[in-house]
């Protein structure tokens, strides 16, 4: 078939594109260019006349990748992008599910213009409710809560649901289950729901309504879904309930690439895919165009030890390549020492984004980034503080979100006295018990404080003007005032503006708010943009920066493609991690396994495995070994580059004297960025 749609496939990818009926699974291994599939095979089927874009469903776990699948799309199918975007469904599971939700909320008792809580939300939520039901617990803290209400969510597990599997201690269960349940009913107070909520809130309208599911079911007759390895068990659900009318269901992934079980994501979804789905086609996707063949093998070499994976084996027309690099260094301050020589040699033109050094641990950067400094070569640490997480941001968007709903007591209070308007925690508790007594919002009880005049002295005044600073808002944005323009004068009659400028870093702060006051100018409306907001999970600071060498966590790297790649801290303990090998060891290393092979695989041309004889961690000196992990690899293209002992000492950090003899260790402290 020579169809434009299909240049430059090989094979097993036109094969992937064409087939078109029944469950397929696309077994994607690493830079065997799945995305390109994906996008083709969406583009295919509407080319073919199998579907509309309206009855194409294709869901992924990033924003990222999925307005990279629309636009790609888009651009095969020729079609003008602003005027036909809403046609697609394409996006994360989070997002469609809201999506759906936004047409039939009203079914489960919230309003269709329900606000989406991130984990800092619910966190305060939950310290509001500990506070208001005397519930006091050193290991049960407002971000324990959070976390763990919400793998329960990924598990379909609702407060009903909770079992001695869950809490071992009856009385125990009885307090946290009577929490859950009142931080559920404080969410449907708010008109809000949490990112676990928009995929079982969908569960339950389907169950409750089936002809909505129905009806879902009749629209989508493909459903395509991205990095399946990675899905969790209310996902999985979610996907074979709309896919159970037609039976379109491809899904791609790579087994090999299941690293996040730690945030609910089962791999036994991959691996049992032909039992759910008996009349499966599987098609592998071994042909890898990222990495040289001896980073192919040295990753091929580590992974084929797991048991639990599903056999492929990857392969490149590129050349072998440099053998794969071993330095063993003398501490953890030589490691970084060697680290940033070779990355001053490899990048002799300042080039250095086209490095990346990948950590276990976020706190392996320390050394490595000191080491750094005194080379003088810049760097970026990925997945640090995501703009969305700024302070002046999220109050910001505090205020919008009050704008924008009655009911988002979660915002309210968290903008109601910033900056200070006489509304302190008193005030505030009278008007939780207003609104506690006349079922309503917390600003429909503001609203009733004054009229009534339930309120005395300061907090009258303060809870008026900040009534009147909301219709304010709201009233310009009736004037077709835009958003953006609303936000610029609301900070500024709000005095929060002025407040900002006189905090730590003031003038970084403003331009934070300006630059969220750009991105507001950007979008269609203020209810828009807050969903998208809400919904991006994936926004983080740190993506890659000309001329700045990345470090990064294994997690966070997953995605990322890089020249050279530095895998720091190649040693029991560290990879594999003690921790990842407690509750059930066999699962944990082969996760831990998978882990280092995603690492290896980030590599296009060049790959260094790095330890330290000593290193210095948690205040005391230890004397690592080599991760198991070395052993596994083909040895014969292992490049040993040697043993080096530094004659420098104290500054450098040397552990000279381990063991016996003295021992002279000086910390060099650095500004962390």
């Amino acid at each position: 078939m020579d169809h434009p749609t299909l240049h430059h496939l090989n094979a097993p990818q036109r094969q992937a594109v064409t087939t078109l009926d029944g469950p397929l699974m696309v077994l994607a291994g690493a830079g065997s260019g799945k995305t390109r599939v994906l996008t083709r095979r969406l583009a295919w089927i509407i080319q073919q006349q199998q579907a509309s874009p309206e009855e194409v469903l294709a869901v992924t776990f990033t924003n990222k990748a999925a307005k990279e699948m629309r636009n790609r799309v888009q651009a095969l199918l020729g079609l003008d992008a602003p005027a036909q975007a809403h046609r697609f469904w394409i996006g994360t599971f989070h997002g469609m599910s809201a999506r759906m939700l936004r047409q039939y909320a009203d079914r489960l008792g919230f309003e269709r213009d329900f606000t989406i809580l991130d984990s800092s939300d619910q966190e305060r939520l939950f310290k509001r409710l500990c506070e208001e039901l005397g519930f006091a617990d050193a290991y049960w803290t407002p971000k324990r809560l959070t976390h763990t209400i919400g793998r329960w969510k990924d598990d379909g597990i609702r407060p009903q649901d909770l079992t001695d599997r869950e809490i071992r201690k009856a009385w125990e269960r009885a307090r946290i289950q009577q929490m859950y349940e009142r931080y559920q009913q404080a969410l449907l107070q708010s008109n809000a729901m949490d990112f676990g909520d928009l995929l079982l809130h969908c569960l339950q309208l389907w169950q409750q309504e089936p002809a909505i599911l129905a009806a879902f079911q009749q629209r989508f007759r493909y459903l395509l879904v991205d990095e399946y390895q990675d899905t969790n068990h209310v996902q999985y659900r979610w996907i074979c309930a709309l896919s159970g009318l037609h039976q379109n269901l491809c899904v791609v992934g790579d087994d090999d690439q299941s690293i996040y079980s730690w945030r609910g994501a089962r791999i036994e979804n991959i691996l049992k895919f032909e039992e759910d789905f008996p009349q499966t086609k599987i098609i592998r996707l071994e042909q890898n165009y990222r990495s040289s063949g001896n980073i192919l093998k040295a990753a091929s070499g580590l992974i084929n030890h797991n048991k639990g994976r599903m056999e492929k084996q990857l392969w490149t027309e590129d050349a072998q390549g440099d053998a794969i690099h071993f330095y063993q260094a003398e501490n953890d301050e030589d490691e970084a020492r060697f680290v940033a020589s070779e990355i001053l040699t490899l990048c002799p033109a300042g080039d250095y984004q086209q490095a990346a050094i990948l950590v276990r641990t976020a706190r392996q950067t320390r050394s490595l980034e000191e080491g750094l400094m005194r080379a003088g070569i810049p760097y970026q640490v990925v997945g640090g503080l995501r703009f969305l997480d700024r302070a002046e941001v999220r109050d910001a968007l505090a205020y919008l979100r009050v704008v924008a709903s009655n009911r988002d007591d979660v915002a309210f209070e968290r903008v109601i006295n910033l900056p200070k308007r006489g509304i302190g925690p008193g005030a505030l508790q009278s008007l939780r018990e207003i609104a506690s007594q006349e079922r309503c919002s917390l600003l429909h009880a503001a609203r009733f404080a004054v009229e009534s005049n339930t309120m005395k002295g300061a907090a009258a005044k303060g809870l008026a003007a900040f009534i009147q600073l909301i219709e304010h808002a709201r009233s310009m944005l009736a004037d077709d005032i835009t958003p953006a323009e609303m936000l610029t004068k609301l900070l500024a009659l709000s005095g929060y503006r002025d407040y900002v400028r006189d905090l730590e870093k003031g003038n970084d702060r403003i331009d934070n708010l300006d630059e969220l006051r750009n991105a507001l100018a950007r979008t269609e409306s203020l209810q828009l943009f807050l969903e998208e907001v809400a919904l991006a999970t994936d926004l983080q600071d740190g993506g890659p920066v000309a001329n700045r060498v990345v470090i990064s966590t294994l997690h966070a790297a997953k995605g990322l493609e890089f020249p050279w790649v530095f895998l720091v801290g190649v040693e029991e303990d560290v990879m594999p991690h003690k921790l990842a090998l407690t509750e059930q060891p066999e699962i944990g290393l082969e996760e831990e396994r998978r882990l280092a092979y995603v690492g290896m695989t980030r590599a296009k041309q060049r790959l260094y495995l790095t330890m330290a004889r000593r290193r210095w961690l948690f205040n005391k000196p230890v004397m690592p070994i080599k991760s198991r992990f070395l052993k596994e690899l083909p040895q014969e293209i292992l490049e040993d580059r040697g043993f080096r002992v530094s004659s420098r000492r104290g500054a450098t950090g040397s552990l000279a004297g381990l063991p016996g003899g003295s021992l002279h260790h000086q910390k060099v402290r650095f500004p962390l960025r």
